[in-house]
């Protein structure tokens, strides 16, 4: 239902970047944008995840922060969607704030059960 309303995958990015490409392909430059956006967040999301796994110094905080993260990226999208009412325009956000908090969830995922 999610992926239907943000016209999106969060945590499945092969299917942005088809729709980016024909996006850019259709000259839609709003959409295009706006799978840019959902790309760059995910990339940035696993960026800063593996920044924070080679810092990480106390091995004991690592995952609850992670999981910290994660549930208040889920809940700040879900209140955006709540609350938004021209939702074409602001969309982007829940979806960017979705998309980073996959990929935390598919870091951990990776590293932990090598999934």
């Amino acid at each position: 239902v999610l992926s239907a309303k943000l016209a999106t995958f969060c945590s499945m990015m092969t299917g942005n970047l088809m729709w980016f490409v024909k996006a850019l392909a259709d000259w839609r430059w709003r959409d295009g944008f706006y799978y840019a956006s959902v790309l760059a967040a995910y990339a940035m999301g696993l960026a800063i995840y593996r920044k924070c796994q080679v810092h990480e110094k106390q091995q004991e905080l690592f995952l609850p922060t992670m999981a910290a993260t994660v549930a208040i990226l889920f809940v700040l999208a879900d209140f955006l969607l709540i609350r938004s009412t021209n939702f074409y325009y602001v969309k982007f956000l829940p979806a960017c704030f979705l998309s980073f908090a996959f990929a935390l969830v598919n870091g951990v995922g990776n590293d932990t059960a090598g999934t």
